[in-house]
């Protein structure tokens, strides 16, 4: 009797922690920085991860917008954070890529990025569509959306 009872309390053991390791939503993508990351494609919502080249020709049937940030940048952070706690408001067509601005020199010097904390909405090619600094709030990126 002890021994079933320890058994399927190993079982139920194990099973929560499988179910566990299942939910966690870690993709094992990792970011510009090289710490594990969740980029998010949530359904019906947009996207939201870090750049890679290859996620320009998403421009080819939506809205792709860089977003230069650094870790060290408060007003980085904060856009960041919101964002994140708003994934399911970023529309389907709009795919928002950050780019580490301490690392992506050549990029910072093709659309002419001076500061952190600038967004620089590009098409399928690369080419900047738009430009601009210090939105605050995913809305506030959204309504720059062209």
């Amino acid at each position: 009797m002890k021994k079933n009872i320890i058994l399927t309390g190993a079982a139920m053991f194990v099973a929560l922690i499988l179910i566990g390791a299942g939910c966690s939503g870690n993709t094992g993508a990792v970011d510009d920085n090289g710490k594990k990351t969740n980029d998010v494609s949530q359904g019906q919502a947009g996207r939201y991860e870090s750049y890679d080249e290859s996620k320009l020709s998403l421009a080819a049937t939506g809205n792709v917008v860089l977003f230069f940030k650094a870790d060290w940048c408060s007003t980085c952070r904060a856009l960041d954070a919101d964002i994140r706690r708003n994934l399911t408001s970023i529309p389907s067509d709009v795919t928002i890529l950050r780019l580490n601005y301490d690392k992506e020199l050549a990029l910072r010097r093709q659309y002419g990025v001076t500061t952190q904390h600038t967004l620089v909405q590009v098409d399928s090619a690369g080419t900047m569509l738009g430009k601009w600094v210090g939105s605050m709030t995913l809305a506030d990126v959204l309504k720059r959306v062209q």
